[in-house]
């Protein structure tokens, strides 16, 4: 069996810190429509690998949108829009976010990201559920059908262009606090 090697990551990320993970289970535990993903047996491989068990896990079937990149989105963008609704994060729950004061809140806000597929739709997705807005930019090159998927969640415009990560860094901060302001 091969020694399994850590490297160092060339990127600097700092992951933000939780006390502990249960404001994230707090969360999920409200959303009525999460259920936790789906392990699939692969007794065959195991047996030909000759190991006890292998087991993976299979986000396609999650929240129904074909896509692994719901529940991030969906919980990172909750928080968004529970700090600019003066909610507790550490506390929140899914049904907060449906009082019609906090839905006025999330109209207003649309958020942004560049990605070749996943990403867009898990969050396309979690601004349908939101009751917010997203724009997805995706890449030159990207397949139509990949945005056509993404268009048909509503609340979301999608964009295939050449014209990603071309936006120097100042003008971009620029632009976001502009919008920062305007809400």
């Amino acid at each position: 069996m091969k020694n399994i090697q850590l490297l160092k990551s060339p990127f600097s990320f700092k992951a933000p810190e939780l006390k502990d993970d249960h404001e994230v289970e707090t969360f999920f535990n409200s959303v009525h429509y999460y259920k936790p993903t789906e392990l699939k047996d692969l007794t065959n491989l195991a047996k030909h690998l000759n190991v006890a068990e292998i087991a993976v896990k299979d986000e396609s079937s999650r929240f129904g949108i074909n896509s692994f990149k719901g529940a991030g989105g969906l919980y990172a963008m909750a928080c968004c829009i529970a700090e600019r609704a003066g909610l507790d994060v550490d506390k929140l729950t899914y049904n907060e976010l449906m009082k019609p004061e906090v839905r006025k809140v999330a109209e207003k806000i649309t958020f942004y990201t560049a990605t070749d597929g996943n990403h867009g739709r898990g969050i396309a997705w979690a601004a349908s559920k939101l009751g917010t807005h997203a724009v997805i930019k995706m890449p030159k090159g990207s397949k139509e059908i990949r945005a056509d998927h993404i268009r048909k969640i509503q609340n979301t415009e999608v964009e295939i262009t050449d014209k990603i990560m071309t936006i120097p860094s100042k003008k971009l901060k620029n632009s976001a606090k502009k919008i920062l302001m305007e809400l």
